[in-house]
């Protein structure tokens, strides 16, 4: 058995600032791979407007507090989401819907989100991370997996 870091976060949304938030976009080791030319390409290409990174923020400020988090082992620097408290199912429930709106597989599509959603067959289309720069740890616990 090996044990993995767990733990209770809350997304601390004023950390989001819309700076933060066009750095967080690129490529993770963007300075140190990329030429000054692809990097002035890349940052065209992944510019976010401060509308967007305003969306972001409202998304952020929608999450339940006290999720529960572990290291993600595909994105350095980055959290997994792995549930919330049960009395928070509502706060979740927007976050996501919110995070549809910004282009996922159920974006205009509420009542295919509700339905999915209700039957505990909601899929965000991938590993749900936040970055450990806008989480504040408020407690851990080891829990054993196989």
């Amino acid at each position: 058995m090996s044990k993995e870091r767990v733990y209770i976060g809350t997304i601390r949304v004023e950390r989001a600032t819309n700076e933060w938030q066009r750095e967080y976009a690129l490529p993770v080791g963007f300075k140190e791979r990329y030429t000054e030319e692809e990097q002035k390409a890349l940052r065209e290409i992944c510019d976010l407007s401060d509308q967007e990174c305003e969306e972001m923020r409202k998304v952020y400020k929608t999450f339940p507090q006290k999720l529960t988090l572990c290291d993600s082992t595909s994105s350095q620097g980055d959290c997994l989401i792995l549930g919330w408290p049960e009395e928070a199912d509502a706060q979740a429930y927007a976050a996501f819907w919110l995070l549809e709106q910004m282009g996922g597989d159920y974006m205009g599509d509420r009542e295919g989100f509700d339905e999915a959603w209700e039957k505990g067959e909601y899929d965000p289309g991938g590993p749900m991370l936040i970055s450990k720069d806008l989480i504040e740890i408020e407690g851990e616990k080891q829990e054993k997996h196989d």
